[in-house]
């Protein structure tokens, strides 16, 4: 006869299918702890009409988990699968999980995979970004990564230079005369282009002096192959538009490159370097995984 498992047994096997460590993820909290399930009646029991979709309803924010500051609608299917699927399609966190395993518990693996859920939203987005034609690309209201924040541009004729307002996430762009699109794109870039020249060096400087290396020389590249290189003289370059993404990514790519002061290989001893600088590389790594120079604005 056999015996349904115990919600703890229930936790450990989902975690361990998702490559979660069952220590960590029990003390996760977050935006997903509470949820309801819509088609439970009055009495709290679930109506049992074979494989039916349902979607996870958060009781404080509606059917909708948050990432990177935005509402990401979820969609939950009951299926005979063992283990908890999820992936983010179209701009939604589709969420496939066996008919036994409690709501509670699927928040739980959600909460616990939000950065990387966090990371293919931005994939997403940038590859949404590049199929617009340029005029709406770079019109009012069109949306750019700075920072690893999704920015809103802000066309106004009143301002003589381009301003970044963090608060608002909005990116306030001089549109004197009705500048055409390549005038609006020439002047974010011109924008981010000296903003990456500030914060790639700062995060140079300090992850180069914390790990106790030093290089020769630092420059900016516009190359559209490469996010980073490093030479046997130690002239390290960075594309501008690292800019674009969060902080954990920038840091990954100068670890990338200082490791390259010792290695210039890719080998084990190299990415034991990359660790040694920045112990937390994988993050950041992650972060650039599936991205193209072509989905970069």
């Amino acid at each position: 006869m056999k015996t349904k498992p115990s919600d703890s047994q229930n936790q450990l096997s989902l975690l361990e299918a998702e490559g979660v460590d069952a220590n960590a993820a029990s003390s996760t909290q977050g935006i997903t702890k509470t949820l309801q399930d819509p088609k439970q009646n009055s009495s709290g029991q679930g109506e049992s009409t074979g494989r039916v979709r349902r979607t996870i309803e958060l009781r404080r924010s509606g059917p909708f988990m948050e990432l990177d500051g935005q509402k990401i609608p979820i969609e939950l299917n009951r299926s005979r699968r063992r283990t908890v699927g999820m992936t983010l399609l179209e701009g939604r966190i589709k969420v496939t999980a066996p008919n036994w395993v409690p709501l509670a518990e699927i928040a739980n693996i959600l909460d616990y995979k939000s950065r990387w859920l966090t990371n293919r939203l931005k994939e997403w987005q940038l590859r949404q970004a590049n199929k617009l034609e340029p005029e709406a690309r770079w019109a009012h209201g069109a949306t750019i990564q700075f920072l690893g924040q999704a920015c809103s541009l802000s066309l106004r004729a009143n301002l003589d230079e381009v301003i970044w307002d963090a608060k608002t996430a909005t990116i306030f762009v001089p549109a004197a005369g009705a500048p055409n699109h390549e005038q609006v794109r020439d002047r974010v870039h011109g924008f981010m282009q000296a903003q990456a020249k500030e914060i790639l060096k700062e995060r140079l400087d300090i992850l180069a002096e914390r790990s106790g290396r030093s290089y020769s020389k630092f420059s900016l590249t516009h190359a559209r192959t490469r996010w980073g290189s490093c030479t046997q003289e130690g002239h390290i370059r960075l594309n501008w538009r690292l800019v674009q993404f969060s902080l954990q990514v920038i840091d990954y790519v100068v670890a990338h490159e200082l490791a390259h002061l010792k290695a210039m290989d890719h080998s084990r001893s190299f990415w034991d370097e990359v660790a040694t600088i920045l112990p937390d590389y994988k993050a950041g790594q992650q972060g650039l995984k599936g991205v193209t120079f072509e989905s970069v604005s």
